[in-house]
């Protein structure tokens, strides 16, 4: 067993599965993976999180929410790649972007629930 190391960020890659509409088949869903480092919180700072979105009683609002909780959190990610297959390298702004799709800020804030409550990562996320 390895020892438990003290650091001042505990930065750490977990999978990711975004579940999207199939842009080839009518009514399917495709699902599209990546890895994203996250930043760990303290139990205190998720469960203030979560009793925060609790709370909140609109989609605009729960929405917002999600963006503060992935801006605190996500640091980088890998295995997200253009149209023509190039790397898309891991910025605030882009970050931003991608969180406006429902689907993929439903696959980040799943990844982050089962890291941040010591799930293991289920097949397929």
């Amino acid at each position: 067993m390895a020892k438990f190391v003290m650091v001042k960020k505990h930065l750490y890659w977990w999978p990711v599965t975004v579940r999207m509409p199939d842009p080839e088949n009518a009514g399917q869903f495709v699902e599209q993976s990546f890895e994203m480092q996250f930043e760990a919180q303290s139990r205190e700072a998720v469960l203030d999180h979560q009793e925060r979105y609790t709370a909140l009683t609109t989609d605009r609002e729960r929405i917002e929410a999600d963006k503060e909780q992935m801006r605190a959190v996500c640091r980088s990610w890998r295995g997200i790649v253009d149209e023509e297959g190039a790397d898309v390298p891991f910025t605030q702004a882009r970050l931003d972007d991608a969180v406006g799709l429902p689907w993929f800020r439903t696959g980040v804030m799943r990844a982050i629930a089962e890291a941040s409550f010591g799930q293991e990562a289920k097949a397929g996320n």
